[in-house]
């Protein structure tokens, strides 16, 4: 049969292109995978230990090979993105970060995040709506033993390795954080390069010119604020070359748990307690010199009940203040003041703080959860005024930016301590010491100035110190 094709159309051969499925482009983790990571990490510690020397660029090049062969540096693009949360410090910066957690949930809505953090914020953390997986690393090692660190976490990035995350992002104030995001496989680490702020001042910043290579992505410290907070989301900042959408910071309470707090409130303080003369009084922390004596704490609750008898005072703080809130009730009255440190996890005890119109108290991460409620804050502090105001300061560096806050400090620092350079101050870390000479008298003072700057719409932290 003649071909109906015009002059020069031959016939042909259709051929189909071999697509790779999107069910297999993408290679879960095999229990192979992991343990080839780990005896990598094994390896390099005998090595190292051999060697008497840590080398960054070797254990690097030796392990993003093995990263490569195991499969952790492949694309993602037929996958949800996997993104690791690292954070190393305290409630108060978990706190801090809760703003960075929610926008990096916010901007990649579909990922599988997993937060690294200290189990001291394991009643923030368990709550938290933005994040899937939830790590709790406890680092117990010796801070001062940068092998003892590796070794330690070799072990816990096992848990990591079961991941192949595409971002790290590491809120991290010790090198150990950063030797973590290495070694939990993550293709991207991003964080700030070697002018880290979050690493001043810590003691393993002299680690950090070691662990900092393990970033991939290193940003640039712009300094728009000194505020612990913002400068977690400057990570978001410059790496996502917007601003964040919403700067605020957040607790997740349970559904309903507010209302079921007050009511406690209601039957240890009575029926007709006036939330609006409820005081939370923070009488805890972890670190001893940041600790106002409890004394002091019921001489200023007199003196404020001579004022107004209708105030009512909620202590506040973890189980091991429990002889402290006693010994404060004692000097009070039952009928004015009630212990809150017994049977309260964190959560909980944001809840009631929540439910109070002021905070008194130590600076710690109670002060740091009625920021979060918008409180007008009182603070005593170790630090004494004399050593000056920088912007790299704890008074300066870690007051909330958010709310009227009074900060009663000691006008010089007590002998023991004078030319101290350390951070807080006051070198005394394990007892009450120059915060001691803050009196109650300049914490009324502080009250009364904090009252006109509510009333009058002030929103800033004015610092204080004996005339």
């Amino acid at each position: 049969m003649k071909s109906s094709y015009p002059a020069g159309i031959t016939d042909y051969e259709e051929i189909k292109p071999q697509l790779t499925e999107v069910a297999e482009s993408y290679r879960d983790v095999s229990e192979q995978d992991i343990q080839m990571c780990l005896e990598a990490f094994e390896a390099y510690r005998k090595q190292a230990l051999g060697e008497e020397k840590f080398d960054t660029d070797v254990f690097q090049d030796q392990l993003d090979k093995v990263f490569e062969e195991a499969g952790y540096r492949q694309d993602s693009m037929y996958k949800r993105n996997e993104i690791l949360l690292i954070i190393d410090s305290g409630v108060g910066d978990f706190i801090n970060l809760s703003a960075s957690i929610r926008e990096i949930r916010r901007i990649y809505e579909d990922a599988c995040i997993v937060l690294v953090c200290y189990p001291r914020g394991k009643a923030l953390a368990e709550t938290c709506p933005y994040v899937d997986e939830v790590f709790y690393n406890s680092r117990e090692f010796y801070w001062g033993d940068f092998m003892a660190s590796y070794e330690w976490e070799a072990n816990f990035a096992a848990k990591l390795l079961s991941h192949r995350f595409d971002l790290c992002f590491v809120f991290g104030h010790y090198a150990s954080s950063y030797l973590l995001a290495f070694m939990s496989g993550a293709k991207e680490r991003i964080s700030y390069g070697a002018d880290n702020p979050l690493c001043q001042g810590h003691i393993m910043t002299a680690f950090y010119s070691i662990t900092s290579e393990f970033v991939s992505v290193k940003l640039p410290n712009i300094r728009k604020s000194d505020i612990e907070s913002d400068i977690y989301l400057g990570i978001l900042d410059n790496f996502l070359r917007v601003p964040v959408k919403n700067r605020n910071k957040e607790i997740w309470l349970r559904p309903g748990e507010r209302e079921e707090l007050d009511a406690v409130i209601r039957e240890k303080l009575g029926a007709a307690t006036d939330k609006s003369l409820r005081i939370a009084i923070g009488i805890g922390g972890s670190s001893p010199q940041k600790h106002w004596p409890p004394y002091n704490y019921g001489l200023l609750m007199k003196k404020l009940l001579m004022a107004n008898e209708g105030y009512r005072f909620l202590l506040m703080g973890g189980p091991d203040d429990h002889a402290a809130a006693e010994e404060i009730i004692s000097m009070v009255g039952s009928e004015y003041a009630a212990d809150f440190t017994i049977g309260f996890n964190l959560r909980q005890s944001a809840g009631i703080i929540s439910n109070c119109a002021c905070y008194i108290g130590n600076d710690t991460s109670t002060l740091h959860i009625a920021a979060v409620y918008n409180l007008p804050i009182l603070t005593p502090n170790c630090y004494p005024g004399s050593l000056g105001l920088g912007r790299e300061t704890i008074p300066v560096r870690f007051a909330p930016n958010n709310v009227p806050m009074v900060m009663a400090l000691p006008k010089e620092p007590l002998p023991e301590c004078a030319g101290s350079k350390f951070e807080y101050g006051c070198r005394i870390i394990n007892q009450s010491h120059c915060i001691t000479q803050v009196t109650p008298e300049l914490m009324l003072s502080g009250f009364h100035l904090l009252r006109e700057m509510y009333e009058a719409g002030i929103v800033e932290t004015r610092y204080i110190v004996e005339s």
